[in-house]
């Protein structure tokens, strides 16, 4: 359980004693507990690329609509600057591409496979050579399953002050993640007012309002200052920031605070605030700066202030990075790739820096790379849907630094979802079938909205649409590729509002794995939807090739580490493991909290498989998580101690 737990009130413990006492005879809804999907198969398949076909098997635990990807393998480095896709508007840049993308295949819970004939996307042979194949799948067949009715991935535009947690500041899986937001106008109710908090442990009953654990921050009865949108401390789960707007004077800063659960958050004097932390935001004029969050990646916190307001007023919109401890890391007005369709070049090219990315997510295993949407209005009512990969590493080495900050980019060109495969259209970038988008018709292809992003541990872009109140999804390949096709929930759950477009990954290898759906709103939320539902996801990758490199991909495979056993324990454990290649094997174990509480092994091994024992006489029971690292691999798993 979070640290906020232990705030938790007298009241609060008294009224749920009282309910057990009375209710003994009632039944009580079930704990929310997903039927998760799994994707495995074969890491590494053998394949000439002859002119045969390849069996690709595969077993998956739940019915599913999946998609075959190969890409290539290693060959980033190589692949710079690339324009290609229709009108030449998709971009990549030291990443490795889509070589081939099936179409969507409907698989039940079985062991099954697929049969590649070795083509690329266009129909010519690949060639020989070593490649990544991936199996990605949702589960759109079953029914979404309610994961909380009071919170979930709603919010004024998309949902981007809504943030999952499922790893901790260590690397170590959240357990159980938490959903963690703050109210802003749009979503105030008399429930929970403007300047609420609120943490949510997914696994409890969805009904249950009980567990919703909440903190209150002041300060909304000034109409010139005013809070806006929050995240919490990854470092510190008992503190968190907000960003708070001087109206008048158009500016913005960060306050940390405090969790108090059930009472007022206590800010923080001497962090942050006007004297450290002090930013124009023009957008403010419109007060629209109550829907601008802050993303984090656990070290980090980037704030997202300035939008469409900035482009009337002629400003650039800043890319900013504070560390937890207050201090600005980044502040860069020259961030390449921010467009806005109204600043073209004389080819007729987007130019200019003054649209920040409406949504980011941040990949887990890409350090310092993030997925935006730099989507939005333009002065003339046109919207862009520009998404891009980012690499922000030179940026915070060097806030000059624009080299190769662009990794992957769609403008639409190769996007599915757009209203423009036309040569004469516009703006090649529009989508969401605005009038006089191609000259002079209407073209209503999609009559929605496109959602936030979310990652997978692939870099798989999952992107949730809005059409006729129902959800529809969409897929970005690892290098931005779309995957060609718009795919349905079979659900008749209803979104309301521009803010139920969003859905939010969860993938640490736990009991809770999905994706997170907003939908079907609350009474007392007029404007967007409130509740949160889950479905099954997954995406599994291994190699393909022809054999010559089959060896050092089989010495990556030769690491491994196993399920403690026994597990539960108590009070000893074995964990055994192999490492490719002599060196240096740590082994450490953690508790919930991400604090190292024993280190198993710190030295010299061969290769080879080996065993530690572990004796934990001495501590509480409980989980526990051991890491075992050697060289560049690295492998946390869960086991549980009882008493």
């Amino acid at each position: 359980m979070h640290t906020f737990k232990k705030g938790v009130t007298m009241k609060k413990l008294t009224l749920v004693t009282l309910v057990l006492v009375l209710s003994s005879t009632f039944a009580f809804a079930a704990a929310f507990t997903p039927n998760v999907l799994t994707i495995t198969g074969t890491d590494y398949i053998p394949y000439e690329f002859d002119g045969t076909s390849v069996e690709i098997p595969f077993t998956i635990s739940t019915s599913a609509t999946l998609f075959f990807v190969v890409t290539t393998k290693g060959k980033g480095a190589n692949i710079k600057n690339v324009r290609n896709g229709n009108m030449g508007w998709h971009y990549v840049n030291k990443i490795d591409t889509t070589v081939y993308l099936s179409t969507s295949l409907s698989r039940s819970a079985s062991t099954t496979s697929y049969i590649w004939d070795g083509k690329d996307k266009t129909g010519e042979q690949v060639q020989a050579d070593e490649y990544y194949y991936y199996l990605w799948g949702f589960n759109n067949v079953n029914n979404r399953t309610l994961a909380c009715n009071f919170m979930g991935i709603y919010g004024c535009w998309n949902g981007r002050d809504t943030h999952y947690f499922d790893y901790d500041v260590n690397g170590m899986p959240e357990d159980p993640p938490i959903i963690w937001g703050a109210l802003a106008h749009f979503r105030a109710s008399e429930l929970n007012p403007i300047g609420t908090c609120m943490v949510w442990e997914l696994g409890g009953d969805p009904l249950d309002r009980g567990l919703l654990q909440t903190t209150f921050v002041t300060g909304y009865s000034n109409p010139d200052v005013m809070k806006g949108l929050a995240n919490r401390d990854s470092k510190n789960p008992g503190y968190f920031f907000y960003s708070v707007d001087d109206l008048s004077n158009q500016l913005t800063t960060l306050n940390k605070y405090q969790w108090v659960m059930d009472g007022e958050a206590k800010m923080v004097e001497g962090w942050g605030g006007w004297d450290n932390l002090t930013w124009t935001n023009p957008i403010l004029s419109s007060r629209w700066s109550i829907d601008a969050t802050m993303y984090t990646e656990n070290e980090y916190l980037w704030p997202a202030l300035t939008q469409t307001q900035a482009v009337a007023s002629g400003q650039d919109s800043p890319l900013i990075a504070v560390d937890t401890d207050g201090n600005q890391v980044v502040y860069k007005l020259d961030t390449p790739g921010w467009y806005y369709p109204d600043h073209l070049d004389d080819d007729g090219n987007p130019a200019g820096f003054s649209s920040p990315p409406f949504d980011r997510e941040w990949s887990r295993t890409s350090k310092n790379h993030w997925m935006l949407q730099a989507g939005s209005w333009n002065v003339a009512g046109y919207s862009t849907c520009l998404f891009q990969f980012a690499d922000f590493t030179n940026i915070l080495v060097d806030n000059e630094d624009n080299t190769d900050f662009i990794v992957w980019e769609n403008r639409n060109g190769d996007y599915y979802l757009d209203t423009n495969t036309y040569p004469d259209a516009k703006y090649p970038w529009e989508c969401w079938g605005f009038p006089d988008i191609v000259a002079g018709q209407q073209y209503d292809k999609f009559n929605g909205a496109v959602g936030e992003v979310s990652l997978d541990r692939y870099n798989f872009a999952f992107v949730t649409l809005v059409a006729a109140n129902m959800q529809e999804v969409a897929l970005f390949l690892p290098d931005g590729t779309g995957c060609g096709e718009v795919t349905k929930f079979s659900d008749t759950v209803t979104v309301t509002g521009v803010g139920s477009r969003a859905t939010k990954y969860v993938m640490n290898g736990g009991k809770y794995d999905g994706l997170y759906c907003s939908g079907d709103a609350m009474p007392e939320m007029t404007y967007v939807s409130d509740n949160c539902y889950w479905a099954g996801a997954d995406t599994f990758r291994g190699s393909i090739g022809t054999g010559e490199t089959a060896v050092e991909e089989n010495a990556v495979n030769a690491f491994s580490v196993a399920q403690n056993a026994p597990n539960p324990f108590n009070p000893t454990t074995t964990i055994n493991f192999t490492i490719p290649k002599a060196g240096n094997v740590t082994m450490d174990v953690y508790n919930v909290a991400g604090q190292k509480v024993a280190a198993l092994a710190n030295g010299y091994m061969n290769a080879g498989t080996h065993s530690v024992v572990w004796n934990a006489a001495g501590f509480s029971a409980g989980v526990y998580f051991y890491t075992v690292k050697t060289g560049e691999f690295s492998k946390t798993m869960k086991m549980t101690l009882l008493k």
